[in-house]
């Protein structure tokens, strides 16, 4: 994901993604640590659940961001074949 972000040249907004693994990871990590600390635990404690609900969103966040970054550069390129052809047919 980070690739693509980069490929879009947007340096701001970066966060974004470390947020998101940061979460990932400690949904990962700290589900499978309550599971062995709490045997009996609940996988859908609450805890766990707003886990999963951050990282979720923080993903919608970041879809939505790179979505847009692509729709500005394909909207650039268009506009720029778009002179080029002007410049061709009347040059």
């Amino acid at each position: 994901m980070l690739d693509i972000w980069r490929a879009g040249v947007r340096v701001d907004g970066a966060w974004a993604i470390d947020a998101w693994w940061a979460v990932w990871i400690a949904k990962s990590v700290g589900i499978t640590a309550y599971m062995v600390i709490d045997l009996d635990g609940n996988p859908n404690a609450p805890l766990v659940v707003l886990v999963d609900v951050v990282a979720a969103l923080l993903a919608i966040l970041l879809v939505g961001r790179i979505s847009a970054i692509q729709s500005t550069k394909i909207q650039a390129g268009r506009e720029t074949l778009a002179d080029s052809m002007r410049r061709t047919t009347h040059g």
